[in-house]
């Protein structure tokens, strides 16, 4: 199933499949900005999940880890250039909000969103 957005002239696809075994079913979820290849997430799920809309707790974690690893990267490269070995929650949320490229958590965040009312 693909799943398509665009938000400020850049068209996000995400890519969805199932899968399964003899014991397990899950899905598997790929993000791509104008056909390159951003991230993937996969979730597995037993017998008796429920899901409220096909594919949405996949692609929910998609951009969930996607944020969230954008953001550890920008935090350790904070840390490294600042000489700080560890943050107190409010250095991290300065640090964030002074991060080099909002534009970008804005977009992922959007995308979080848009999949979160799905």
């Amino acid at each position: 199933m693909k799943h398509t957005r665009e938000i400020n002239g850049i068209t996000y696809d995400i890519l969805s499949r199932g899968w399964d075994t003899s014991r397990a079913w899950g899905h598997k979820s790929e993000l791509y900005a104008n056909g390159n290849f951003i991230g993937e997430a996969k979730v597995r799920y037993y017998n008796r999940t429920w899901e409220s809309y096909r594919f949405r707790s996949c692609m929910q974690k998609l951009v969930g880890d996607l944020i969230e690893e954008r953001e550890k990267t920008y935090l350790h490269i904070y840390k490294q250039n600042n000489g700080i070995k560890r943050l107190t929650a409010d250095m991290k949320r300065e640090a964030l909000a002074k991060a080099d490229n909002p534009e970008c958590y804005k977009i992922l965040g959007n995308l979080y969103k848009l999949y979160e009312t799905i």
